[in-house]
């Protein structure tokens, strides 16, 4: 597939890839549970991302301010797996990141990230959701 080498080359700059296709099963006392899967984490020198992998049609572009949904869901990812698998990272999770891999020869991976104060911002707005 021609999404696949952009992806590979963009991935292969993490540190240590740390987790494949993790299920998720989160349950915040007082709040609610939920549940869902994610493509992996990374550490990426210090930090541990969190990777969503998309894929877009052809002629099509990603504008950040239309990934409100992905961040979002993402966001829930992130807590959920700091709090599961605090034990086991060398830090909890600081960035998100959308890779959106185009069909086009040649066209970069998009990225979307989220971290700092934004990615606490979403955070919140999903346990607002969520409670």
């Amino acid at each position: 597939m021609q999404w696949i080498n952009p992806l590979q080359s963009l991935v292969s700059r993490a540190s240590k890839t740390l987790a494949v296709e993790v299920p998720l099963h989160h349950s915040i006392h007082g709040v609610g549970a939920y549940a869902g899967s994610c493509d992996g984490f990374m550490l990426v020198n210090d930090d541990v991302v969190l990777i969503d992998y998309k894929t877009k049609r052809h002629g099509k572009n990603v504008l950040p301010k239309f990934c409100e949904q992905q961040r979002l869901q993402l966001a829930a990812y992130s807590l959920a797996i700091s709090h599961l698998y605090k034990d086991q990272l060398p830090a909890p999770v600081t960035r998100t990141s959308l890779l959106f891999a185009h069909p086009e020869n040649g066209k970069p991976v998009t990225v979307v990230s989220t971290q700092g104060n934004l990615l606490l911002e979403y955070q919140q707005k999903w346990l607002d959701l969520l409670g």
